[in-house]
């Protein structure tokens, strides 16, 4: 079911809609910036993993690809309190963080807000870990005392306080069986603790080179008998967790060692501000003495004090050209993961780490911060303000543009306007803008932070465009103050505001312009009614009910309809993820019931005429509801990969479905049916899933052509082409199977043909033989040429990269396309370097 082929007009002759003709604006106005890696933390089934970042965010990332991570949830945070350490619990149900605001959070997985917040008691809080039963968290506060909560069976209770340090403490561990802490902070010692009386029991002085500069530990580890602890001045120094003597001192870092983690009791990785990663690894030594009894002890189960082990450094690499913050291991896979200022994400196998490169996972944004009206206004989002941009004017030449095949890097055109920044909005400086959007007619904009929605009209001279007006919009009579927003769109006529909330649920908003009498200006005001509230669902639950033996068992749903031939059951005509079945005289029934969504709404997206909205949740269900009656109408059933972009196609009721594995559904609401397109259609890019599209776009005259896009392609499909190669590939099958089926020649034909066979494989070898040099020469040119074309095409599917990394790509009009580039070098240049002495210099 692929959208109608439109009628070609005598007009149309001249007009070119390949990708070649197109006029592209490349705009790189919109200086966005990620921010900087504080922690992160794999969940314990290893799919996912949080990430805290600097400003106050908190994402989760899905891992369970090893080629294809991608952020899967944003949880906006405020910029004051930076979150230093993240802790899932066993069971990966919970997620705790600490931040410098003296706060210890639980956070709701499913509403993005904070669940439950504790106070420290004792100042900023540097570091939490979670014991190894699960039940308890310990926290390293600014006071210098070590605080405990209990977390087990869902509490989240402060117990008490060990006894107090002279000086601040930035770091903690547990022991392997629970019953000591370690901690360290800028006293220059590290402190042992007994847990269950909470007090010191064992000082470890760190050793200090320069008088001058005060020593720092800024993190630890309880490795087997062996306590690790990283230190200000670059040292990474290993004791003995009884009797606290030095065993090894390394200093391969230049500047800071920030964090640390082990791999079983025998490897230990470290890295810091000079953004090295170091290798160290340990190998016992045992004296023969006779056997004596093992007696137990609190350091650990059983004892070899005739034991004694000694580190060495393997391997030191540097990888990234910024500081590194975090350093953590895949709990199954066992592969490092490093983060730091950059905001990227690096990986590698600990098996590879001293002969490959890291993969490298760029900070851009998997879903588009930039939405664009009808007139060509941009509103991108950042964490603390908007930015509303008008796209330039090109000057169109009267002559063709050349072939793409002429000049693949394009041609460049003058540019009559330069990009027109209108405004900034700037918004609460405590907590960080979760999503927002515009208007089709550029009139109304809307943003949604923890705080709450706030709406903005704006009146623009379209002119000059220098002359315009904000006015706010007042919501307090819709009694919104305790709900924000995760997903915000309005319809195309701009008399809608849709609203997917915190509450997972949709809210439709009606606007009503109204003007006031008896005022010599134009005034008006706007009145805001509620119009309905959706529930979003899930699974369909299926329940047998009694009906009359008259009744033919149809379900009244109106479900998705599967061809399908025969009666009886599990023939003929099946609805939805639930089959209707028939069951004749025993006069029973299934009926379909459905069930409300705990999970968060990813996306929301609206027909062009207005009649009908779509949504997601993280689960991949869609849910499909009718704004001209206000009902919900049915659910979608469930694919083999979450959804990552739908939208409806322009002028019709088919709605566009792009999954994680690039596979593209559409479905036709009005005629209740669903198709798919294989990726196997399309160029390897996509079949491999390397390639994650979080954008699409229709070409206005034509919804038979759309583009895709992500950070390193555009990727332009024509829906027509393909299907016109499938319809010819089902001829070509049909054609092998008449000519298989035909009766088999006599004897003397199949010689006869088999002697011309031979005769003319002879003269080819021959030709070959002769021409062997010129072939190649011809081979090296042609893929020469092939590769400096930075497309690719196959059946109806090109892909490009001239342009990346992409933050946002949209028709203009037909025929002319908006793209919005944001170079990685232009961000990496107002990153801090790092300080380093060279020989000859001073």
């Amino acid at each position: 079911m692929f959208p109608k082929q439109k009628t070609k007009n005598k007009n149309d002759k001249n007009r070119k809609t390949d990708l070649e003709s197109f006029y592209v604006h490349r705009a790189r106005c919109i200086k966005w910036e990620p921010s900087g890696i504080r922690s992160l933390e794999f969940h314990p089934s290893g799919d996912w993993l949080a990430v805290g970042r600097e400003n106050g965010d908190l994402e989760i990332w899905n891992t369970s690809l090893y080629y294809s991570w991608y952020c899967e949830t944003r949880i906006a945070g405020t910029a004051s309190e930076t979150i230093e350490k993240i802790v899932w619990s066993l069971d990966g149900k919970r997620l705790f963080s600490c931040s410098l605001g003296s706060h210890v959070i639980e956070w709701s997985l499913t509403s993005l807000k904070a669940k439950t917040v504790c106070d420290s008691f004792g100042g900023a809080v540097r570091d939490l870990k979670l014991n190894h039963k699960g039940d308890t968290i310990a926290i390293a506060c600014e006071d210098g005392r070590i605080r405990l909560f209990d977390i087990s069976n869902g509490n989240f209770q402060y117990i008490r306080a060990f006894s107090k340090e002279k000086n601040s403490l930035f770091c903690l561990c547990w022991s392997e069986n629970d019953s000591m802490i370690v901690a360290g902070g800028n006293g220059s010692n590290v402190s042992v603790y007994n847990t269950s009386t909470g007090r010191v029991i064992n000082s470890i002085i760190v050793r200090k080179y320069s008088e001058i500069k005060s020593l720092v530990v800024w993190t630890c580890l309880w490795v087997g008998n062996t306590i690790v602890c990283g230190d200000s001045h670059g040292y990474t120094r290993f004791y003995d967790a009884k009797f606290g003597t030095l065993l090894n001192e390394f200093k391969e870092h230049e500047a800071d060692v920030l964090s640390l983690i082990n791999i079983g009791d025998n490897e230990v990785y470290a890295t810091g501000i000079d953004s090295k990663i170091s290798k160290y690894s340990c190998k016992p030594f045992k004296k023969k003495t006779k056997k004596t009894k093992k007696k137990k002890n609190l350091y650990n189960e059983e004892s070899d004090l005739n034991q004694a082990v000694n580190w060495i450094c393997l391997y030191t690499r540097k990888e990234l050209s910024q500081y590194l913050r975090s350093v953590i291991v895949h709990p199954i896979h066992k592969f490092l993961v490093v983060g730091g200022l950059s905001g990227q994400i690096a990986f590698i196998t600990v098996k590879k780490f001293a002969k490959e490169f890291f993969t490298r996972v760029y900070p851009y944004p998997n879903t588009s911060i930039i939405t664009k009206s009808r007139d060509n206004l941009l509103l991108s989002q950042f964490d603390d303000h908007l930015e509303i941009w008008k796209v330039g004017d090109i000057k169109k030449s009267k002559k063709n543009l050349p072939k793409l095949k002429e000049s693949p890097n394009g041609m460049k055109i003058k540019i009559e306007k330069q990009p027109l920044h209108l405004l900034d909005l700037n918004t609460s400086k405590y907590y960080n803008i979760v999503c927002s959007a515009i208007s089709s007619n550029g009139k109304f904009i809307a943003y949604s932070d923890q705080s709450g929605i706030k709406l903005f009209y704006l009146s623009v001279n379209k002119k000059n465009y220098t002359d315009f007006q904000l006015k706010k919009i007042s919501l307090d009579d819709l009694q919104l103050n305790s709900i924000f927003a995760h997903k915000l769109t309005f319809t195309n006529d701009s008399s809608r505001l849709i609203i997917a909330t915190s509450n997972l649920q949709i809210i439709v908003i009606e606007i009503i312009k109204k003007s006031i009498e008896n005022s010599e200006s134009e005034n008006f005001t706007f009145q805001l009614i509620i119009k309905k509230v959706f529930d979003c669902y899930s699974n369909k639950i299926i329940k047998k009910k009694l009906h009359n033996k008259m009744d033919n068992g149809n379900d009244e749903d109106g479900n998705i309809k599967t061809n399908g031939k025969g009666k009886g059951k599990g023939k003929g005509k099946t609805k939805g993820k639930g089959k209707a079945k028939e069951k004749g005289n025993n006069g029973i029934k299934d009926t379909i019931e459905y069930k409300k969504t705990d999970s968060r709404i990813k996306y929301i997206t609206v027909s062009s005429d207005g009649q009908y909205l779509a949504s997601t949740d993280l689960k991949g269900n869609i849910n499909i509801f009718n704004l001209d009656r206000l009902t919900f109408e049915k659910t979608l059933p469930t694919f083999d990969a979450n959804p990552t972009v739908i939208k409806f196609q322009p002028n019709s009721s088919i709605l566009t479905i792009v999954l994680s594995n690039n596979n593209f559904h559409f479905y036709n609401i009005e005629k209740n049916q669903l198709d798919d397109l294989s990726p196997k259609y399309f160029p390897k890019v996509l079949q491999d899933n390397k390639v994650r599209i979080f954008g699409i776009s229709f070409d206005p005259k034509d919804e038979t052509k759309l583009l895709l896009y992500c950070y390193d392609w555009i990727i332009y499909v024509d829906l027509n082409r393909i299907k016109v190669f499938l319809e010819n590939e089902k001829k070509s099958i049909q054609n092998e199977k008449n000519t298989n089926n035909q009766p088999s020649s006599s004897a003397k034909d199949k010689k006869t043909e088999n002697k011309k066979k031979k005769r003319r494989q002879n003269s080819k070898n021959k030709n070959n033989n002769n021409n062997n040099n010129s072939k190649k020469n011809n081979t090296t040119n042609s893929l020469s040429k092939t590769s400096r074309l930075n497309y690719a095409y196959f059946k109806g599917c090109r892909m490009l990269n001239l342009f990346q990394p992409l933050l946002f790509a949209d028709y203009i009009h037909s025929g002319s396309l908006v793209v919005v580039e944001r170079v990685w070098m232009d961000i990496s240049k107002d990153l801090p370097t790092i300080k380093r002495k060279k020989f000859g210099y001073d």
